[in-house]
């Protein structure tokens, strides 16, 4: 089952997660004790819920808030730790893990990096242990919490659409990827208005740059770079002529979302491709509506 860059966008705006329905309802640890070891973290009788994970994240240094450092604390020594998982792939997935197994997916999600089903991880653990406050319709939506950046949602994304039922991961990836190294996948960059066409099936890869040299910022840079993906075979040519886009993202100001991007001109050729003023149909009404991206088609 592949996955479009809009599906996998709201795989978080519609997280859908297994929680605990209660203390009351909590199996009794049966595990026979271990030198050193706590009793299991049990899953008891599973509610699935839908959760609106939208916020963006820009992690510079550490995380706003350190909430995933109480997962160690609580999780290091267990016996086992059961979690229930929706994947991508629409399959539900049971674990029986240690803390080592997922150290980094309950990590991840407050860097900016995580994948839907990390998330889910960290969320469920989260209320299943009580780690609050606050709690987690809370987490989602407190700035500087549980998130993602534009460069975790694009690596996240090549990553999932190449194996949705892939999510188990020990270390960081393509989610962490720089910018520019993201801007190198298989493709063509764009040099021409009538090179906006692209054929049945492709997305393009929209990377902020400077207007002038063309250089694409990274999330090092000031301004600080950006990154973002279109449907396939989402652009369209306007009454007037303009070309439009539906792009999925990870933007500052507005969080996880998808919106129609206008191309309004061919700025600047350059040998390494052309600079294009564009109109960010996420960013309207603010300060960086009017932007130049370089533009390259995916293989």
């Amino acid at each position: 089952m592949a996955i479009t860059p809009v599906q996998y966008a709201n795989a978080f705006r519609n997280l859908r997660i297994f929680l605990d329905a209660g203390a009351a309802d909590a199996p009794t640890a049966m595990a026979l004790d271990e030198k050193g070891r706590t009793p299991p973290v049990l899953m008891g009788s599973p509610r699935l819920e839908t959760l609106d994970v939208n916020s963006y994240l820009m992690v510079t240094g550490a995380p706003g808030k350190d909430y995933y450092s109480k997962f160690g604390q609580k999780l290091k020594q267990a016996l086992y730790i059961q979690a229930k998982i929706m994947r991508l792939d629409g399959s539900i997935e049971t674990l029986s893990v240690q803390y080592a197994d997922i150290a980094y997916a309950l990590i991840a999600p407050f860097w900016g990096k995580g994948y839907p089903e990390e998330c889910q991880l960290a969320l469920q653990l989260w209320d299943r242990l009580k780690l609050g406050p606050p709690e987690i319709k809370s987490i989602v939506q407190e700035d500087g919490a549980i998130g993602l950046d534009c460069n975790g949602f694009v690596g996240g994304y090549f990553e999932r659409s190449a194996n949705p039922a892939q999510w188990r991961r020990s270390q960081g990836s393509l989610t962490g990827a720089p910018i520019n190294e993201l801007m190198q996948r298989p493709g063509a960059t764009l040099n021409a208005l009538t090179d906006l066409s692209p054929p049945e099936g492709a997305s393009l890869l929209l990377g902020l740059c400077d207007a002038n040299s063309g250089v694409i910022r990274d999330y090092n840079d000031s301004p600080v770079g950006h990154i973002a993906i279109s449907e396939p075979g989402s652009a369209r040519k306007r009454a007037d002529g303009l070309i439009e886009l539906t792009v999925a993202e990870s933007i500052g100001h507005v969080g996880i979302t998808t919106s129609t991007y206008a191309i309004l001109s061919l700025a600047k050729s350059t040998p390494s491709g052309g600079i294009f003023n564009v109109q960010r149909g996420s960013k309207k009404g603010k300060a960086e509506e009017f932007v130049t991206f370089k533009i390259r088609r995916l293989a």
